[in-house]
């Protein structure tokens, strides 16, 4: 892929890694079976030993026996965990990177 910028100078490493003001980020995705869920997480790098500071985007799956279905924008839940110091335009970017995986519906 190639590099994604923007006028507030971040960009985009490659498919789930982000650079903003000298940091590095990393965005994970994967269906978290304990929770029938898709999910979407990003955190700082590197992240601070002992700590297991991030965000996460949770998308209920209506359908868990089958086919990924995506619960209506209502029921996605958004969690912190730890404390987390991540910039606004990450965790929209972070949105946007679910609804171009079709895991979000839009609202």
């Amino acid at each position: 892929m190639g590099v994604w910028t923007d006028t507030a100078e971040m960009e985009y490493l490659s498919q789930h890694r982000w650079t903003r003001g000298g940091w590095d980020y990393e965005a994970n995705n994967f269906y978290y079976s304990d929770a029938d869920a898709w999910t979407y997480e990003l955190y700082q790098l590197p992240g601070e030993p002992g700590r297991n500071d991030y965000v996460e985007i949770r998308i209920p799956d209506l359908t868990p026996d089958g086919t990924f279905t995506a619960a209506p924008a209502e029921q996605v839940q958004f969690l912190s965990h730890g404390e987390p110091v991540i910039p606004l335009k990450l965790v929209l970017r972070l949105v946007d990177l679910a609804r171009e995986y079709g895991h979000l519906p839009t609202p």
